[in-house]
């Protein structure tokens, strides 16, 4: 079946334990398995660090998204790019920490 027949058919019959809380859990789960796992095998780079941040401005927790941009890239020794650092005035504007 197609991508659009199965999201269809789980968003009418998604387990009551799949809750938005668990699917953004999971999501960060996920993407810090990656790290940890392109960490192992030296493979971490900038495009990586920037779907964490991904995944941490959209899961809402603003605390840890501004701590993965200002420490989690200098841990690496990699430096945010425009891109990371649009990632946190989006959310910053979402979540009304920021005037438009």
């Amino acid at each position: 079946p197609s991508i659009i027949t199965l999201t269809t058919i789980l968003r009418e019959n998604m387990p009551e334990r799949v809750t938005p809380a668990w699917l953004k859990r999971k999501n960060t789960q996920n993407a810090y398995f990656v790290v940890e796992k392109a960490k192992e095998d030296g493979l971490m780079n900038d495009h990586l660090l920037n779907g964490v941040l991904q995944v941490e401005t959209s899961t809402g927790s603003i605390d840890r998204a501004l701590a993965c941009h200002e420490y989690r890239f200098q841990e690496y020794n990699l430096t945010p790019s425009e891109y990371s650092d649009r990632l946190v005035l989006e959310m910053l504007i979402k979540n009304h920490r920021l005037p438009r």
